[in-house]
C-alpha cells in the first residue's frame, strides 16, 4: 500500500510539472510575475498572432540596429508616428567615463507604446527603459568610456506625437557651491613645470573662502597639509570606486574618517601649496586604480534640452538642389553621408530646423529644411 501511495504521488507530481510546462508553452503571460519579461518580449509575443506584422516588426528592429546617426550631448527630436509610418531609429552615443546618459520618450498617450533600449555596438542588449505614466525613461550610468546605440521604436499600430530627448549628466556634483562650468579655467593634461609633468585635474576658480563641497557621498580618507597640494582633503567615493582630491584649500572643515554627504561643505577655497602665487582656486582631481583620470566628465554640467520646435511634416521629402546633403548629425559641419539631390526620403522627425530622414529601409541621417521639399500625401 505504501508503495502504491508513493507511485500515485510520483504520477501526480509528473502530471503537475507537465501541466506547468504546457501552460508556460501556450500561455507564457501567466508567468510574467515570475519571469518579468521586457516590453519588447511581451509585444513580440502578442504579434505572433499576426505573423506578417511580426516579420515587419523584426525588419524595423534590424534597421534600427544598424543605424549610425550620432547624438550630441544634448539632443531633442519631435516625432509623429502613424499606423502607416511606424517609427524605428538607432542613435550612436559616446559616453565618457564619469557621465550618465539619459533618454526620454514622452507621448500624448496615457500608456506609452514604445520600445526604448540601449545596446552595445555588437548588438547586445544593455538596458531597457522603464515606463512612468506617459514617459519612458532610460538611464545608463558609466564608469568607463563606451560607445552605445539607443533604439527607439514605436508599436506598429501607434499613432502619436512624441518628444524624444537624449542628454548627458555628470555622475558627481560640482565641487564648488553655486558654481558651474565657467569657473573651470585649467583642464586635464595642460603642461606644468615647463612640460615636466601634466596637470592631473581641473582648476576651479572662486574667491578665497568660497565653500568647497563633497562631490559625492563618501568617507574622508585623509586631511593633509604638505607638498604641492598644500592644505588638501581626500574623499573616498564608493559610487565611482575612486578617491577625490581637493587641493590648495584655505581651510579644512572635516576630519579623517568622517562620513560626508554629497553637497556637504568640507573646506574653503585658497591658494596653499604651490598655488601661493596664483589666484585662489580649487584643484579637483579623481584617482582610480591605475592612477589619475580626467575629472571633467564627472562634473561637467549639461543643460537638459528643450522640446524641439515642430517643422511641417509629411510622409516623404525630395532632395532639392546640389547642396542637398544628408549628414550624421543635425549640423552643417557634421560628417556627410551622401548627396540626396532628387532622392525621395521618408521623414522620421525633426531636430530644430533639420529633418531626420531615411532612404527607403536603409541609411538614416539629417538634412536641413532648406534643402528638401515636402511631398504631400
Amino acid at each position: 500500500m505504501q508503495i502504491l501511495r508513493k507511485n500515485i504521488v510520483s504520477i501526480l507530481v509528473i502530471l503537475a510539472v507537465a501541466g506547468v510546462i504546457l501552460t508556460y508553452f501556450y500561455k507564457p503571460e501567466y508567468f510574467d510575475f515570475i519571469t518579468q519579461p521586457s516590453v519588447r518580449v511581451q509585444y513580440e509575443r502578442a504579434l505572433k498572432k499576426s505573423p506578417a506584422q511580426l516579420v515587419r516588426w523584426n525588419e524595423l528592429t534590424a534597421i534600427a540596429l544598424i543605424d549610425s546617426v550620432e547624438s550630441s550631448d544634448s539632443y531633442s527630436e519631435h516625432i509623429i508616428t502613424s499606423t502607416s509610418r511606424p517609427f524605428t531609429a538607432g542613435y550612436v552615443v559616446d559616453i565618457a567615463q564619469g557621465e550618465s546618459l539619459l533618454a526620454y520618450i514622452t507621448t500624448d498617450t496615457i500608456k506609452p507604446s514604445w520600445i526604448l533600449e540601449a545596446y552595445d555596438l555588437s548588438g547586445k542588449l544593455l538596458q531597457t527603459a522603464t515606463a512612468t505614466d506617459s514617459s519612458l525613461i532610460l538611464e545608463v550610468s558609466n564608469n568607463k568610456q563606451r560607445r552605445i546605440r539607443l533604439i527607439a521604436q514605436s508599436f506598429l499600430e501607434q499613432t502619436d506625437s512624441t518628444s524624444f530627448k537624449i542628454y548627458k549628466q555628470p555622475i558627481l556634483g560640482f565641487p564648488l557651491a553655486g558654481k558651474n562650468n565657467s569657473a573651470i579655467k585649467s583642464f586635464w593634461g595642460v603642461a606644468r613645470d615647463g612640460g615636466r609633468r601634466n596637470h592631473e585635474g581641473n582648476d576651479i576658480f572662486a574667491d578665497r573662502g568660497h565653500p568647497v563641497v563633497a562631490a559625492a557621498d563618501g568617507i574622508i580618507s585623509s586631511v593633509r597639509n604638505k607638498g604641492l597640494g598644500g592644505k588638501q582633503i581626500w574623499l573616498q567615493d564608493q559610487l565611482t570606486a575612486s578617491s577625490h582630491y581637493y587641493a590648495h584649500l584655505d581651510s579644512q572643515l572635516v576630519t579623517s574618517g568622517q562620513r560626508v554627504s554629497r553637497g556637504d561643505t568640507i573646506g574653503l577655497v585658497g591658494n596653499t601649496g604651490n598655488a601661493r602665487t596664483t589666484p585662489p582656486h580649487l584643484h579637483f582631481g579623481i584617482y582610480r586604480a591605475g592612477g589619475a583620470v580626467d575629472p571633467k566628465p564627472y562634473i561637467w554640467q549639461i543643460s537638459i534640452p528643450e522640446n524641439s520646435a515642430k517643422l511641417p511634416l509629411a510622409r516623404f521629402v525630395i532632395g532639392s538642389g546640389s547642396g542637398s546633403n544628408l549628414r550624421i548629425q543635425p549640423n552643417a559641419s557634421a560628417t556627410l553621408i551622401k548627396n540626396i539631390q532628387n532622392d525621395t526620403l521618408t521623414i522620421l522627425g525633426n531636430v530644430g530646423d533639420w529633418y531626420h530622414l531615411r532612404i527607403a529601409d536603409d541609411v538614416a541621417g539629417f538634412a536641413h529644411e532648406s534643402v528638401v521639399q515636402l511631398i504631400k500625401d
